[in-house]
């Protein structure tokens, strides 16, 4: 998949491309990542995300140009919305929301959270206080569709903030073995669990063949990725991010099949 259909002169397309972006981001800017904006605002993402997809092309999915970390800007996936709606209670903090492929049909889905006063807070090149992190596979289904399925979910990387710390085990007064293992056992603490089925945004989204939720790839570039959950699952709207933004996307740790 390219920026530009094969309809459209190159010389021609470039600047347009460029301007159903800029249009594309504007529209999203307001909406916090589509938490706001209303019934007006998500008809106007939709009508520049269309304006964008138009250039998309069909063809074979560049797995290399897939593979990466993405950043999400914009969701319309009902359950990815209600997680950022949880930051209106003012119980929790929701950062950066990542999706890291790897050209070999591995997915990673990360999202960044603190609890105020408990956890470390938000911080940049996401820093936070708790990740939860959802492996999964893809595989090719089309020229614009891949099938993504879940295999395991992890809550880990926990952070506490300097004041729990200090009502834990205080500074100014010895730290005892029993202190030092409550704190070693929170930063080393991680759940796991097992996963089947579908990626949030589509939990009632027909199966494609060989299982796994059908994602359609609607636009795809070096900077810019566009998919739509099949059923009821939703929009997103990424843009590529520098992989030391997810230490897991640096190292290379993440599933491959």
């Amino acid at each position: 998949m390219a920026s530009a259909s094969a309809s459209f002169p190159e010389a021609e397309v470039v600047g347009a491309v460029q301007d159903a972006k800029d249009a594309l981001k504007e529209a999203i800017d307001s909406t916090n990542r589509g938490v706001k904006g209303g019934t007006m605002g998500r008809a106007r993402v939709a009508e520049c995300q269309v304006a964008l997809e138009k250039y998309g092309v069909l063809e074979d999915l560049d797995t290399s140009m897939l593979a990466g970390t993405w950043r999400l800007l914009y969701t319309s996936a009902p359950d990815v919305v209600s997680v950022l709606q949880l930051e209106q209670t003012g119980l929790f903090q929701i950062g950066e929301i990542y999706q890291a492929f790897t050209a070999e049909g591995g997915v990673e889905n990360v999202i960044k959270f603190s609890v105020p006063y408990l956890l470390q807070p938000l911080g940049p090149g996401g820093a936070a206080g708790l990740t939860l992190r959802v492996e999964a596979s893809y595989e090719i289904r089309g020229p614009r569709t891949i099938g993504l399925a879940f295999l395991e979910g992890k809550v880990g990387e926990l952070r506490i903030s300097d004041f729990l710390e200090q009502l834990l085990a205080p500074a100014l007064l010895p730290r005892t073995f029993v202190q030092m293992q409550i704190l070693q056992l929170l930063r080393d603490l991680e759940l796991k669990f097992p996963l089947r089925g579908n990626l949030p945004g589509g939990m009632s989204a027909p199966p494609v063949m060989g299982g796994g939720l059908a994602y359609q790839l609607t636009y795809l570039d070096d900077t810019t990725l566009v998919g739509r959950a099949a059923g009821s699952g939703g929009t997103f709207i990424f843009e590529r991010a520098a992989d030391d933004e997810l230490d897991v996307a640096a190292s290379g740790d993440i599933f491959e099949f």
